[in-house]
């Protein structure tokens, strides 16, 4: 029983939302890569507040802000504790004064690109001679036989996907086409079908996703 008194003695304690306390974090998921976590609280009254990372389960990780007498919290992090890198995976970023946690909000650290595979393109017919798996000829005359290039692709995780087409050169111009999606993960597809008028010529077609902590 003693045992059981000391543990609860030294559990923090959540406050009762009447104190009024809050906290935020941007953004929710946050890769290190591309910046730092802007974090923002307040409390009701000037007292010691600090900031503490805990893993999913609550154990503490370290501060992320060191207690001392404030009203309003704003700070930053990087991503470390004490210098090192904190693991990808989900966390609690919480507001603590003395042993009572005073608000908590949970966050997601990312810090890897989601990835596009078996990336493929066709036009949904029979291939020309010299076709290949990521090389298709398109012939958008409104017969309904080869009159789009379809561009099939698998993301690992949900992203934002863009497709972009451009002439094949040497010098840097803006895409003739573009078209942008959210998708979850798994198997997708993008069309495209040229432009009336559009030359003949060999064109580039390009796949990029950025992810919801903006790894790309």
């Amino acid at each position: 029983m003693r045992r059981l008194l000391a543990v609860s003695a030294a559990a923090l304690v959540a406050v009762p939302a009447a104190n009024a306390a809050s906290i935020a974090v941007v953004p929710r998921n946050f890769s290190p890569l591309n910046g730092a976590l802007a974090i923002s609280g307040s409390v009701s009254d000037v007292r010691a507040v600090g900031v503490q990372l805990t893993t999913a389960r609550g154990r503490v990780l370290g501060w992320l802000r060191t207690p001392e007498p404030t009203q309003v919290v704003s700070a930053y992090w990087d991503g470390t504790i004490n210098g090192v890198r904190v693991r990808d995976g989900y966390y609690f970023v919480r507001l603590v004064s003395g042993r009572e946690a005073l608000a908590t909000t949970p966050i997601r650290v990312d810090s890897v690109a989601p990835e596009l595979t078996d990336v493929s393109a066709d036009n949904g017919s029979t291939p020309f001679s010299g076709d290949t798996a990521l090389l298709t000829t398109v012939t958008p005359n409104g017969d309904g036989l080869r009159d789009a290039a379809r561009f099939r692709f698998r993301l690992d995780e949900p992203a934002t996907v863009t497709l972009t087409i451009s002439r094949t050169q040497n010098t840097l111009e803006a895409p003739l086409y573009t078209r942008t999606q959210s998708l979850g993960a798994g198997e997708h597809s993008f069309d495209w079908t040229p432009a009336a008028g559009l030359g003949p010529r060999t064109y580039l077609g390009q796949l990029t996703a950025v992810d919801r902590a903006a790894n790309s």
